[in-house]
């Protein structure tokens, strides 16, 4: 039963890392982004449709501060993962909590990136496009991005002051911070937007630590 598990949250990690790549916030020490996540059945096979009937109500949350970030995934009615990764210390924690149990693999930052999408092959191409609009108050332009035989949209904004290197935060491809992006992927479409954000933390202790929670098998990893 434990191979399934493990396996799901490798492929979290990897669905972080195509989606974003190193970041770390220049004038902006700390904040925290939600992401609504609409999935819509591109295929009408049975199993896509009972795919996304699973996954309504999806939804992405960002935390970050000067060398930590955290990443957390609400997958409808099928589990809740996280990523946790502090690079001060060079530790890493991952927890999957579902139907089936709750579980956590302790890891160090530099595993947990491994998977970056930032060294793709020279074959990445990213397409400026010249329309705007404003999400959350942001003026954002559009961009598509395609790699690895996908192709990912992104509206992104400047007013959000980035420097490429530290923290997994968004695909260094894309110049400016990503308040929606889309991608189609095994029949399905899914597209995340910015719905909430806010650019002061607290209880940093607690949202960052690297300790499994109570009640969290460990897995090997």
């Amino acid at each position: 039963m434990l191979n399934p598990i493990f396996a799901s949250m490798k492929i979290f990690l990897a669905l972080l890392f195509l989606l974003f790549g190193p970041l770390t916030f220049g004038q902006i020490t700390e904040g925290y982004f939600q992401y609504h996540i609409d999935i819509q059945a591109i295929d009408t096979s049975l199993k896509t449709r009972q795919a996304v009937g699973m996954l309504i109500d999806s939804k992405m949350e960002i935390y970050f501060t000067e060398h930590r970030s955290r990443v957390d995934f609400k997958l409808g009615r099928i589990n809740t993962i996280s990523a946790v990764i502090n690079y001060e210390t060079n530790q890493g924690l991952t927890t999957n909590s579902g139907s089936i149990g709750k579980f956590a693999i302790v890891s160090t930052a530099d595993e947990m990136n491994t998977g970056n999408s930032t060294k793709q092959d020279s074959n990445t191409v990213v397409e400026l496009i010249d329309e705007q609009k404003k999400i959350l108050g942001f003026n954002c332009k559009k961009a598509i991005l395609y790699a690895n035989g996908t192709e990912t949209i992104y509206w992104y904004t400047n007013e959000i002051s980035v420097d490429s290197k530290g923290q997994p935060m968004i695909n260094d491809h894309i110049p400016g911070f990503p308040l929606a992006f889309s991608s189609i992927s095994d029949g399905m479409k899914m597209h995340f937007q910015a719905s909430n954000y806010s650019f002061e933390l607290t209880d940093k202790e607690t949202i960052f630590s690297t300790t499994p929670p109570e009640g969290y098998r460990i897995l090997p990893r």
